[in-house]
């Protein structure tokens, strides 16, 4: 008696989550299909955002700018304490 609601119920909990196993697969197989087909359309749309990556990693390093940015911003503060 047992044994078979302990079926019943394995069965029961097995179809109810097929539903949810079904949005998970087609939820990784859009997440692959864009994964795959996205490098393509950037790469036909130009190379703007390739511009702009290295433009961005040119300035990002510029660490003499900003020391002495950092320098000139602290002679500007001392000059007004006095």
């Amino acid at each position: 008696m047992f044994r078979s609601l302990h079926f019943g119920l394995a069965g029961m909990a097995a179809a109810f989550s097929l539903p949810l196993i079904a949005v998970s697969f087609l939820a990784a197989c859009l997440g692959v299909a864009v994964a795959a087909f996205l490098p393509r359309f950037v790469a036909r749309r130009g190379t703007g955002g390739l511009d702009f990556q290295r433009k961005w990693s040119e300035d990002e390093f510029r660490f003499e700018d900003s020391a002495r940015s950092y320098e000139e911003l602290i002679d500007a503060h001392a000059q007004r304490r006095r």
